[in-house]
Order: C-alpha cells, then sequence, then structure tokens
C-alpha cells in the first residue's frame, strides 16, 4: 500500500468506522462472468505484528470485495493498519479500499497511491 504491506489508518473515539476492500474482476451478480481472485483483510496493530481480526468473506466466485467495519469503544481515537493479502488467483491491475463516513482517517505517510480528490480512497496497483 505504498512501500510496504500496511495501511495505517486511525478511527475516532467511541465509533464504528465501515469500509470495503474493491479489485478489479469481473463481478459475477453483474456480468455473470466469474471473479478469478480473492483476497482476505487484517486488521493489526500499526506495525503489523498483532492481528485483531481477518475477513474473508467472499465466497468462490463472488463479486470481488470484502466489506467489513472496525469498532472502537475507547474514549480515545486508535491508531491501526490494514493488510491485505492475496488468498488465490492472479494479481488484479488495481485495489481501492473505501471507508464511509468521517470516523475513519488514512494516516499512511507513503500513500503513494491515493486519489487526488480524497484521502478517504486509495487505488493501488500491486
Amino acid at each position: 500500500w505504498g512501500t510496504d504491506d500496511l495501511l495505517r489508518m486511525r478511527i475516532a473515539a467511541n465509533s464504528t468506522g465501515r469500509m470495503a476492500l474493491h479489485w478489479g474482476d469481473p463481478y459475477p451478480s453483474v456480468s455473470g462472468t466469474a471473479a478469478t481472485s480473492d483476497f482476505r483483510v487484517a486488521a493489526t496493530d500499526t506495525a503489523g505484528s498483532v492481528t485483531y481480526f481477518t475477513v474473508n468473506g467472499q465466497p468462490a466466485g463472488g463479486d470481488p470485495y470484502e466489506f467489513f467495519a472496525v469498532t472502537n469503544s475507547n474514549p480515545v481515537a486508535i491508531d491501526f493498519a490494514l493488510r491485505a493479502t492475496r488468498s488465490s488467483g492472479t494479481a488484479p491491475v488495481v485495489m481501492q479500499l473505501s471507508t464511509y463516513g468521517s470516523v475513519l482517517a488514512i494516516t499512511d505517510a507513503d500513500k503513494t497511491n491515493a486519489h487526488p480528490k480524497s484521502s478517504q480512497n486509495t487505488g493501488f496497483s500491486p
């Protein structure tokens, strides 16, 4: 997600942030053509050494996205990181992380492929 495999983020105090990771495979629900890759997303500490949870909800041949939420029940903002890893298939041409609402912020200093109009969408090429 830049120069390493972690995308560092911050979640506001007492909030839940929703995100979706999309990748450049066909959407069988639209085109009938099956996606060829599957990715899993792990929420970790900012060093990537402690994994809080992993999401791998896309069924075989399902639409190419993972939708998930992160909850911070603390009275202060918390920093964390995301790691996306391919569990099957080939590398897609492009990936995008979409965040919903204003409780999440991408804080990664090396977000080299961030969308120029929003710090809340990050596309990258593997």
